[in-house]
């Protein structure tokens, strides 16, 4: 009887410190699944975003003022195209600090940017919708000023548009792979652009009942609007 009492306490003994921590084990979350449930429950994770864009666009450079900023009698002022571009940037939590190039080409110009952005983005699994806001460089380039009654030789066509740009946007990001998203992205822009007249002299027409001649010789300005809706394809590392 006492043989039979000591074995089976040895048993006890041993199923409490064999069989319980086998079990413990199984049911303890681990270090990455932790991690998981503090992402939001995806698991994602990336330091370095590059973001590639193409989608149509919308530009109306003089929709808030125009002050001869183009000559519309030559060049539209407004018009659809086509955007692409790219973002690089890092993320710290639940922002993304990134550089941004965007270029739109348009039927009688093309208009480029150069911002920083800040994005806040927020996940949902697989799913991170983000809003941004950013400001930089504009730049418009391509117009072609009338230069048939300047005194000059050779004179130049370009016209030299500039000024800043300032964009809010909101999108959703897919995450197919750990490293790779497909998403959409709509973005609103305004610019504040400002045209450097190129100080050549020109003659007056003889034509009495033609409309006066567009002042390229002196500067123009105008504030506009536009709108861009992108297909994103991001790298995540």
């Amino acid at each position: 009887m006492r043989l039979g009492s000591v074995v089976g306490v040895a048993a006890g003994v041993l199923s409490s410190s064999l069989v319980r921590p086998l079990w413990a084990a199984e049911v303890a979350p681990t270090a990455q699944q932790s991690t998981a449930a503090k992402e939001g429950g995806s698991g994602l994770r990336e330091v370095v975003v590059l973001n590639l864009e193409v989608g149509p666009a919308y530009v109306d450079t003089v929709a808030l003022k125009d002050a001869d900023l183009l000559d519309s009698a030559r060049v539209r002022t407004s018009g659809f195209g086509v955007a692409y571009g790219a973002a690089l940037g890092a993320r710290w939590h639940e922002f993304t600090f990134a550089a941004t190039y965007r270029r739109g080409d348009f039927s009688d110009w093309q208009l480029s940017t150069v911002c920083g952005e800040l994005a806040m983005r927020f996940r949902l699994g697989a799913f991170v919708p983000h809003l941004g806001f950013g400001a930089g460089y504009a730049a418009l380039t391509g117009a072609v000023a009338d230069v048939s009654r300047t005194l000059a030789p050779d004179p130049p066509t370009a016209i030299e548009i500039s000024g800043l740009n300032v964009r809010v946007s909101v999108g959703l990001d897919y995450y197919l792979l750990g490293w790779l998203s497909l998403g959409a992205n709509l973005s609103g822009d305004a610019f504040f652009l400002r045209r450097h007249g190129d100080r050549l002299i020109r003659t007056s027409s003889t034509d009495v009942s033609s409309p006066p001649a567009f002042p390229y010789g002196l500067d123009g300005s105008g504030n506009g609007l536009g709108a861009t809706l992108s297909v994103l394809l991001g790298l995540h590392y």
